[in-house]
């Protein structure tokens, strides 16, 4: 079937039309007229490229010998230039067509480091042709293993690493995970922090030997981990048993003048650099001091910690134990007496809190906001809002529901190059305020 793309999906996809239907065809940019075979899934069509009949002048050759396999950087096919626009007008539509807002001008800040940006990685093993170990992600919608000798969108010394581990694996003739055993490696995870290595095999129940363990204690790792996981589909969460092998239970690093302790399973910002780029602007958006600051989804608390000055009081919660413990710990090492950390449900802490909060930070993962935490902060008729989101569609559906509220300020950060994925932060003003 010949057909010509007229728009960009939310993953990257090019989007045709076939009898009135949307046809979702990857690897395909505006304006190209291609041929693809057609795969009916009821309201709309799957498309399996075929070939490009008329290209568009956007169009690259992809940096990553693995991209029409890997489906992690589904952008990597065009101009710098054109994600940045495409990823605007992702954000423009979503807008509109959930909350009926129409914006115009959405200013984006690009990405300084468009490859080798991203601080850390967590991928699978699986076997070469030769029976040796080697990392792979999976095909997008298989369980097809694909290996990967190399990712640019990592960090070069995180690469540097993962294939030193991978060659004293081999050298000590590690095996792959074999579920009927609950024995093997599954899973590889590096961390690389201000100068600081953390390290996590994910393996099934056995002990990694001392050799193992001594070899990979010379790579000047700062924190090496074993977690036992024989869950059956749950090839990377970082849960199960977890065995401290060598170096400290955290890394200790210097970020934005603070001072950090990290857990393997406590999250932070995977692009260090637009990370600080998105906290300080949520610190220019609050132009006074405030009594009460309250950061909900607040991780290890990086937000929080950036506010510290901005409130006389900060009270943030998240449902992830490590990250609260970790945050409460960053909070003690900075000698910071102001923050209070709670482990629980972004909405239940909402509800609990009494005072009055001067301004809300939410920070959600791609779900969005629940409907109990919306009842809540239309309850609490909340004045200012910080809004940090990784789904224009879910951020456009909650501010359909919170209309009582209008955009002050709107701003986009690209923060994972080559990819589909845009983080937005809005400032939300209550209209009676």
């Amino acid at each position: 079937m010949r057909l010509e793309i007229k728009k960009m999906g939310i993953n990257g996809e090019g989007i045709a039309y076939y009898k009135r239907r949307p046809v979702f065809i990857p690897n395909c940019l505006i304006g190209e007229v291609v041929e693809a075979k057609l795969f009916n899934q009821g309201k709309y069509y799957l498309g399996e490229l075929k070939e490009i009949i008329a290209k568009s002048n956007e169009r690259i050759k992809p940096k990553c010998k693995h991209y029409k396999y890997c489906g992690g950087c589904s952008l990597q096919h065009c101009s710098y230039q054109y994600q940045l626009d495409q990823k605007q007008e992702l954000v423009k539509e979503a807008l509109f067509k959930y909350a009926n807002l129409k914006l115009e001008d959405i200013k984006i800040n690009s990405n300084s480091n468009r490859y080798q940006y991203r601080n850390s990685l967590k991928l699978s093993f699986t076997y070469d042709k030769n029976k040796k170990l080697v990392n792979c992600i999976y095909k997008l919608n298989s369980n097809k293993p694909v290996i990967i000798d190399n990712c640019p969108i990592h960090q070069d010394n995180i690469e540097r690493l993962r294939k030193e581990i991978l060659n004293i694996l081999n050298r000590n003739n590690a095996k792959l995970y074999n579920k009927s055993k609950k024995e093997g490696y599954r899973g590889l995870y590096i961390r690389e922090i201000g100068g600081q290595i953390q390290v996590v095999l994910i393996t099934g129940k056995q002990e990694i030997s001392k050799q193992i363990i001594n070899e990979l204690t010379e790579l000047k790792i700062n924190s090496l981990y074993q977690y036992i996981n024989t869950q059956k589909d749950s090839l990377h969460i970082l849960s199960g048993k977890a065995i401290l092998l060598g170096g400290n239970k955290e890394i200790d690093f210097e970020f934005n003048n603070l001072n950090f302790k990290l857990s393997p399973n406590s999250f932070f910002q995977l692009n260090t650099t637009q990370g600080l780029n998105i906290f300080k602007q949520v610190r220019n958006l609050i132009d006074a001091k405030c009594k009460l600051i309250v950061d909900m989804y607040c991780g290890s608390g990086v937000i929080s910690f950036n506010l510290r000055d901005k409130a006389d009081k900060i009270i943030a919660a998240e449902i992830n134990d490590s990250a609260i413990k970790n945050a409460k710990q960053i909070a003690k090492l900075n000698h910071f007496d102001n923050l209070y950390f709670y482990c629980e449900d972004a909405a239940n802490k909402l509800k609990e809190i009494n005072e009055d909060i001067d301004v809300l930070i939410v920070n959600p993962p791609r779900s969005g906001l629940s409907a109990e935490i919306i009842k809540t902060i239309k309850h609490k008729h909340i004045n200012k809002i910080i809004y940090i989101s990784c789904n224009p569609a879910t951020l456009a559906k909650n501010l359909n529901d919170l209309k009582e509220y209008k955009i002050k300020h709107i701003e986009l950060f690209d923060i994972f190059s080559q990819t589909a994925n845009i983080e937005s932060v809005v400032l939300l003003g209550h209209n009676n305020s």
